[in-house]
C-alpha cells in the first residue's frame, strides 16, 4: 500500500533529520556549532588531536565548553591559544576535556571518578538531577554524534595545569636543574619565565656545569646574562620525529639545532635532551645535559685529557701535571689554565718530597727553594731567570717547541 504523497514527506523528512544528526561526528558537530571558540580551538589543534574527535573507531565523551564559559579566563590567552602557535598546549587543553569512552548524564548516579588512559582523574556528579564535571554543571547534556556524546558546560572550561603552571613553576618540581634555576634568578629571568609567552627552555642539568663555568657565571654578569639568555627560545617548541625544526634561535641570536636520532632520542647542538616535551601555560621545557655556551661570549669548556708522561692537556693546549693539578678556567673565560690542587701550593703545586726527588723535579735554570715554612717548597729560578707557568698554546711552543706528543721533559715551571 502506498501512503498519499502528504503523508510519505511528513513521515520519510523527520526520518531524514535524525539520520544526519546521528551522522555528524564530534567535530563535524563542532565546525557547525555555536560553540566557536572551541571550534577554534579544535582547529588549532595538531593534525592528530584533531583526528581523534572525527574517527569513528572509537566513541569519546566531550564536556565542551560554550563561549560564555570562556568569559571566565583571560582573553588575551584565549586569543593566543587559538592562534595556531600553541598546538601542544591546544592539545592538551581538549583532551582534558575529553574521556576516551562514551558516558551518558543517566550512567551516573551519586559521584564517581573517572581515570583517562593519561592518568588524569575527572570527577563526575549528578545531584538534584544537575550533573557536573569537576564541579562545573552541564548545561546540555547527552547531544549524540557517531563518534560519542557531548555535554555542553556554561560555567567554565575545564583547566589543566599545561594551561595553567608557567614555565618557571613547571621548572620547580624539576629538582636536577636547580642550580639553572638559581642562575636564572641571580639573572633577573623568572619573571619572564613566569609571564612572557611563547618561550622554550632549555635547562641544563646540575651535572652538566663545570666548576670552572659556574665560578664564572656566578662572578661575571656578562657571562651570566649571555648564558642564561641563550637557553631560551622565543618559540614554543614541541619535539617530534617529524616537526621541522631549522632556523631556530635563542634570545642571545644563536643558533639551536634539534635532530633525532630515530630512538626516541632528541639532541641540540652538541647535548641530549634528557626530558622533553614538558608543557606550560607560556612555552615549553626541555631538559638538557650540557651548557649551551654562547660563542659570542668565548667561553671554552676545560676538561681533563689523557694522561702522558706524568703531564696532561687541560682544554685544547695547556698543558698541566697529574696528580698536583686540576684544569680550570681562567677567569676571563677564553683560556684554561692549571691550579693546584688541595694541600699542593707554590707555582709548581710542590710539597717538600715531590720538590727534592731525583732526577730534580724543577726546570734547568731552577732549584727548590723553602715556601713559607720549611715543611713546603717550590722550584725557583737562579738569578737573572723568570719563571714562568707554561698554560697556553704560544708558550708551551715556545719553551718546548711542540704540543703533542707531549715530550717527557715537560715542566709546569720554566726559567727564562
Amino acid at each position: 500500500m502506498l501512503l498519499p504523497k502528504q503523508w510519505s514527506l511528513k513521515l520519510v523528512l523527520p526520518f531524514l533529520v535524525i539520520s544526519v544528526v546521528q551522522a555528524k561526528t564530534i567535530l563535524t558537530y563542532l565546525n557547525g556549532s555555536n560553540l566557536t571558540v572551541l571550534n577554534a580551538a579544535v582547529n588549532a589543534a595538531s593534525p592528530g588531536v584533531r583526528s581523534i574527535f572525527n574517527t569513528t573507531s572509537t566513541e569519546l565523551t566531550l564536556f565542551a565548553p560554550d563561549d560564555s564559559a570562556f568569559n571566565s579566563t583571560d582573553q588575551a590567552y584565549i586569543a593566543d591559544l587559538v592562534s595556531g602557535e600553541y598546538e601542544p598546549q591546544v592539545d592538551c587543553f581538549l583532551l582534558f576535556h575529553s574521556l576516551t569512552f562514551k558516558i551518558k548524564s543517566q550512567d551516573v548516579i551519586g559521584s564517581i571518578n573517572i581515570v583517562d588512559v593519561a592518568g588524569e582523574v575527572r570527577f563526575l556528579s549528578k545531584v538534584n538531577d544537575t550533573f557536573g564535571v569537576n564541579g562545573v554543571a552541564v548545561t546540555t547534556p547527552d547531544i549524540s554524534a557517531q563518534n560519542g556524546i557531548i555535554h555542553v558546560i556554561s560555567d567554565a572550561p575545564l583547566l589543566p595545569e599545561c594551561v595553567t603552571t608557567t614555565i618557571y613553576e613547571e621548572a620547580t618540581n624539576i629538582d636536577s636543574i636547580s642550580i639553572f634555576l638559581y642562575l636564572l634568578s641571580k639573572a633577573g629571568y623568572t619573571d619572564m619565565l613566569n609571564s612572557s609567552r611563547p618561550l622554550t627552555l632549555l635547562a641544563p642539568t646540575n651535572d652538566a656545569f663545570q666548576q670552572d663555568i659556574l665560578d664564572i657565571l656566578l662572578f661575571n654578569d656578562t657571562a651570566l646574562n649571555e648564558t642564561v639568555t641563550n637557553h631560551l627560545i622565543p618559540n614554543n617548541v614541541y619535539l617530534s620525529p617529524t616537526i621541522n625544526m631549522d632556523e631556530l634561535f635563542t634570545i642571545q641570536s644563536e643558533s639551536v639545532t634539534f635532530e633525532y636520532d630515530g630512538n626516541e632520542i632528541y639532541t641540540v647542538n652538541n647535548g641530549t635532551i634528557t626530558l622533553e616535551n614538558s608543557v606550560a601555560s607560556n612555552g615549553m621545557l626541555h631538559v638538557i645535559d650540557t651548557v649551551l655556551l654562547p660563542e659570542s661570549l668565548g667561553l671554552i669548556n676545560c676538561g681533563d685529557f689523557k694522561v702522558k708522561n706524568g703531564y696532561y692537556l687541560c682544554g685544547p693546549r695547556t698543558a698541566c701535571v697529574a696528580g698536583r693539578t686540576s684544569c680550570t678556567i681562567a677567569v676571563t673565560g677564553d683560556a684554561c689554565v692549571c691550579a693546584c690542587l688541595p694541600g699542593k701550593e707554590g707555582p709548581t703545586c710542590l710539597d717538600i718530597d715531590e720538590c727534592m726527588q731525583d732526577p730534580p723535579i724543577c726546570p734547568e735554570n731552577g732549584f727548590c727553594v723553602d715556601y713559607d715554612t720549611p715543611e713546603k717548597y717550590k722550584c725557583g729560578c737562579k738569578d737573572n731567570f723568570t719563571p714562568v707557568l707554561a698554560h697556553n698554546e704560544s708558550q708551551i711552543e715556545e719553551l718546548y717547541g711542540s704540543i703533542e706528543p707531549v715530550p717527557k721533559e715537560w715542566r709546569p715551571l720554566a726559567c727564562v
